[in-house]
């Protein structure tokens, strides 16, 4: 086995990632089957230029350091390679320069020595990219990453070929080429705004000077899957990405270029899979398919519509815990835009993974939690206004909740979206929590005079409908006068608010994360509890401890290969709720629960009312309700049916011995005196049962079956085929004292309905049993569809209004030409 193939294999069946670790897969924007398995402290190798080049693009040079004599003129960028095991990985130690590529593109790796002293490892990639990594330190550790290294590009090497396939998939690889148009993939990869104009002024936004810097960027420093990320690619981002490239740097900066890379052709399986069955989730997308920006021309043609319904249901089968939550159908249509069904479906994916877990559940404990982190940062940058907020019970939530749950999408202009989500793939989901802060400081003023809740949303609406205004547009500065509001939202948020880090954001997170489960937890248990039916005699207290203690069993590991997230127990779940309850229930044998005879698997079927193989939290109340019965004859009625096995209401010879091992097995801890008791139950039940009227009627006097002397006329063989009826039955429990207690009271009082210590958190079935709960959590986003803007403040373009287009001709390399010399003031705009 290769040195690599040993190392996956220790870290598979070691611990758990450490939280480091976790980090580092952020940073590259890897999934979280990506396992690290190599570490290097060493330099990157740059042309000396490039060190400079976030000051200006056109002083960078290739990275190509074949080309550079000596590396006289080269500087080493201190920090980390990494290896995980589809990846080769660097980044710097001031975090400003990184690169992430797969094995498949490395088409050579060769190791060199440097005067004696340092030991180079030079990567020959596509796009005729090299890559250069010294190391200074003692050899050994350097030889042991190589052979890492090359044990990983042999694993990797017949997958080349389709990677290279894929590559030319990209804009990007198109327009460094001398190719006249695009590859029909690339052109798939435009999305609806190819085909109806995207929402951006191509003309305005002067998409050909980017296109320009951006094709240098690629040419200089690798594209796509080679790409290098200097800090000028940071800027480039910032300032607006041309319409075309969009969808591949959305999936670059996110990292969801890597799963479609990692999973070709599974989204259009799913969709054949799939294709004609039914579900819950898909029931609900039907729902919002035509709510899902309807101002936008694709959405108002099948074409549209059916894109968006096949990125939405393959998302529901490929997550099936998240499944479909309103909001999700705004995000995907606008991804659409700009990107393909497959961009977009893995573009979903990676959002609701990593940059807002949790937003698009049915309860939105994601973006619950984020708005208390939010409101946290209010309170603490703005204090004042927050002060405001408090004293005039102004809810802050009813204007953020739609900013985060829709990406901005739902209250802003689409143009000026696309440049937050920009911005947001980049650096993560702090820039929506530093956006929201800006949109609160520059209406601060504003907001001071608002009374209730009505006013502060008309006060951001209004707001929002003018961000193409220029409010400095008389200064004599003529930089100024050309600012728009929204640039100086850009400016505010990113500098102004700059401390807001991905740290801060996790730290917050971690902060309220228990009081916002908690309160979760809290609304779950009053709907559910409302929600129950025939409960008597149960109170709503003890309604409430069943309900802890439902969830509490569902907590601890399961012992069977059937464990998964329903909120339904099975029956290993069973045993271990009803021993949180009866004493009898507890130190279960292998008899007691495997045995389909035993008592435990009885009361399991009798409480699975819908014969599914689990109960839910309505059966398990049910049938608590009927043990808790205080009532003789309901609970000898309750055994018998129990156990009439053919369900002719009579108990054969097979039955009756099940019944007796029950009892001996359920005051097995009562005491002494049942043995002797249920000794006598077994007798009187061979001796009586042929005295059993078959209409039900009692043949027999009780005081003649306690008579001594009649009960030794009869004797019936062991051997003898017996029927018992319920009456009979009923008669011989009765005469026995220590059984007719038991079955009074001693059987309901033994269910001790007590609640958990305060340590146990019933945790684990909380996400199912809130997930029930789309009706509740439907109240949370009236305010997101109530007080979206009107759809004349979106600007999109029709296509007798809209500037010409960037046809795939005019884009051309040579049509482009040089980049010019003002071009580069586009970088002055950035808002960092």
């Amino acid at each position: 086995m290769s040195a690599i193939a040993n190392l996956i294999k220790e870290k598979l069946i070691g611990t758990e990632p450490q939280e480091a670790e976790r980090r580092l897969r952020w940073s590259f924007r890897l999934a979280a089957s990506q396992i690290l398995l190599g570490r290097l402290e060493c330099e990157l190798l740059l042309p000396e230029s490039i060190d400079n080049s976030h000051q200006a693009l056109s002083t960078a040079t290739s990275l190509h350091t074949d080309n550079i004599p000596e590396y006289a003129t080269s500087i080493g960028l201190p920090g980390n390679a990494y290896m995980f095991n589809d990846y080769f990985c660097f980044i710097s130690d001031n975090h400003e320069v990184r690169f992430c590529i797969p094995y498949t593109v490395i088409q050579k790796a060769a190791r060199t020595s440097k005067n004696g002293i340092a030991s180079e490892l030079r990567l020959y990639m596509f796009h005729g990219l090299t890559i250069t990594l010294e190391y200074l330190r003692a050899p050994e550790a350097f030889l042991r990453f190589c052979e890492l290294l090359r044990d990983a590009l042999r694993a990797h090497k017949s997958e080349m070929p389709s990677t290279a396939e894929f590559a030319k998939s990209f804009y990007s690889d198109y327009i460094c080429s001398d190719s006249k148009t695009p590859s029909k993939a690339a052109q798939t990869n435009f999305g609806f705004g190819e085909i109806h104009d995207y929402p951006t002024d191509a003309k305005a936004s002067r998409e050909r000077p980017k296109l320009r810097l951006w094709r240098d960027y690629f040419s200089q420093h690798g594209r796509n899957l080679t790409l290098v990320r200097l800090p000028v690619f940071s800027k480039l981002i910032r300032i607006g990405i041309p319409n075309k490239l969009r969808g591949e740097l959305w999936e670059l900066c996110s990292g969801s270029l890597y799963l479609r890379l990692e999973n070709r052709n599974e989204y259009t399986h799913l969709l054949k899979v799939h294709s004609g069955q039914v579900s819950f989730s898909i029931e609900e997308i039907e729902k919002d398919l035509g709510r899902s920006l309807p101002e936008y021309p694709a959405y108002q043609s099948e074409e549209g519509i059916s894109s968006l319904r096949n990125v939405l249901v393959a998302f529901s089968w490929k997550n099936p815990d998240v499944g479909y939550c309103q909001a999700m159908n705004i995000v995907a249509a606008a991804l659409l835009i700009h990107c393909s069904e497959e961009q977009t479906f893995w573009l979903m994916h990676r959002l609701c993974e990593s940059y807002v877990p949790g937003y698009y559940s049915k309860t939105m404990y994601g973006t619950l939690l984020d708005q208390k982190v939010f409101e946290s940062l209010v309170r603490k940058l703005m204090p004042v206004l927050y002060a405001h907020f408090i004293n005039s019970d102004i809810q802050l939530s009813i204007v953020s909740l739609p900013w985060f749950l829709s990406l901005f999408f739902s209250t802003m202009p689409l143009q000026h979206a696309f440049r937050i989500l920009d911005s947001f793939f980049l650096e993560g989901p702090r820039v929506l929590f530093q956006i929201g802060l800006a949109i609160l400081y520059l209406n601060e003023e504003e907001i001071f005079k608002v009374k209730e809740d009505a006013m502060f949303i008309s006060i951001l609406k209004r707001y929002f409908s003018t961000l193409d205004e220029r409010p400095y547009h008389e200064s004599l500065d003529k930089r100024a006068s050309n600012i728009t509001r929204f640039q100086e939202l850009l400016v505010v948020a990113f500098k102004k608010f700059s401390n807001i880090t991905h740290g801060v954001i996790e730290a917050e997170r971690k902060k309220f994360s228990g009081t916002v489960m908690s309160s979760i937890e809290s609304f779950a248990k009053r709907t559910q509890i409302r929600s129950l039916q025939n409960y008597q005699p149960l109170t709503k207290d003890e309604l409430g401890i069943i309900y802890d203690r439902y969830l509490a069993a569902q907590t601890e590991p399961l012992s069977t290969p059937d464990d998964t997230s329903s909120t339904h127990m099975d029956f290993v779940c069973f045993c271990r709720f009803m021993a949180g309850l009866a004493e009898w229930a507890n130190d279960l044998d292998e008899k007691s629960i495997n045995t389909p005879a035993s008592f435990m698997r009885r009361l399991f079927l009798r409480f699975d009312k819908s014969l599914v193989g689990s109960v839910s939290l309505q059966d398990v109340v049910s049938g608590i309700a009927e043990l808790k019965v205080r009532d003789v004859m309901h609970t000898i009625s309750y055994m018998f049916e129990l156990y009439d096995s053919n369900g002719d209401s009579y108990l054969e010879k097979n039955d009756v011995l099940m019944v007796s091992e029950a009892l001996l097995w359920i005051t097995r801890y009562m005491g002494d005196e049942y043995l002797p008791a249920v000794s006598r139950f077994i007798q009187r039940c061979f001796h009586y049962a042929d005295e059993a009227s078959a209409d039900g009627g009692d043949a027999t006097n009780l005081v003649d079956i306690t008579s001594s002397e009649d009960g030794d006329k009869r004797s019936i063989g062991a051997n003898s085929a017996i029927r018992v009826s319920l009456p009979t039955f009923r008669m011989v429990i009765l005469s026995v004292p220590e059984l007719e207690q038991l079955f009074a009271t001693g059987l309901a009082d033994s269910i001790k309905l007590e609640s958990l210590p305060p340590m146990i958190t019933p945790s684990r079935g909380l996400r199912g049993l809130l997930d029930s709960l789309v009706n509740d959590t439907a109240k949370l986003t009236v305010a997101f569809r109530a007080h979206r803007p009107a759809q004349e403040t979106v600007t999109t373009s029709s296509p007798s209004t809209s500037p010409s287009k960037l046809n795939s001709n005019s884009e051309k390399d040579d049509e482009l030409g040089a980049a010019h010399e003002n071009d580069k003031d586009l970088l002055q705009f950035d808002p960092f």
